[in-house]
């Protein structure tokens, strides 16, 4: 069992220097052999709960929120570097769900609609009439911004996608950042 992380803790190289010594003690009787064991366990349970815990807490610093002066509309939103994030706005008692979504490409091309998401199950969430903006931003940057329905938002809660097209333009998302996604929605709505 293997773990990566994109971040540096003092915890995980702790645990992570405890792991690599109990992997390499001589094991001589079967006693032995099944403490290690047990000791394995609990480290790795540690360390899973670990790893759980730094990923929801960066993921939450990820979150921001901004208020607008004028209208009183609270935004929540997450990373817009990413090829995709979401947002929360709240005015008033209503609240809404957004997702954006983008790539780029070399080539300008105009009239460009449809955002179409496949998830690692293999079911799709398709807008084929959503129309996809264009901008130059160090290249033609295509983009959507979706309000969610309840049954929407939901699906971003609990499914991964593995790639989206918008129009013809098709990027695949890597396991770490479907994860962050599941967690960024659920995080999103969970806030006040």
């Amino acid at each position: 069992m293997s773990y990566v992380f994109k971040f540096k803790s003092k915890n995980y190289l702790c645990l992570h220097i405890i792991f690599i010594s109990i992997a390499v003690l001589p094991i001589n009787t079967y006693g032995q052999s099944k403490r290690l064991d047990s000791l394995k366990k609990t480290l790795f349970t540690s360390l899973d709960s670990f790893v759980r815990e730094s990923t929801i807490n960066n993921v939450n610093q990820c979150i921001f929120k901004k208020t607008d002066e004028f209208s009183g509309a609270i935004t929540y939103f997450s990373i817009a570097s990413e090829p995709i994030s979401f947002m929360k706005v709240k005015t008033g008692s209503t609240t809404k769900y957004f997702i954006s979504i983008h790539t780029y490409d070399d080539d300008p091309h105009y009239n460009t609609k449809g955002v179409f998401i496949l998830f690692t199950d293999r079911s799709k969430w398709v807008r084929p009439n959503q129309i996809v903006k264009l901008n130059y931003n160090d290249g033609f940057k295509y983009s959507s911004i979706i309000e969610l329905s309840p049954h929407d938002l939901i699906i971003f809660q609990t499914k991964r996608i593995s790639k989206f097209r918008l129009d013809q333009f098709e990027e695949e998302v890597y396991d770490d950042l479907s994860t962050n996604l599941i967690l960024q929605a659920n995080l999103i709505e969970s806030k006040k």
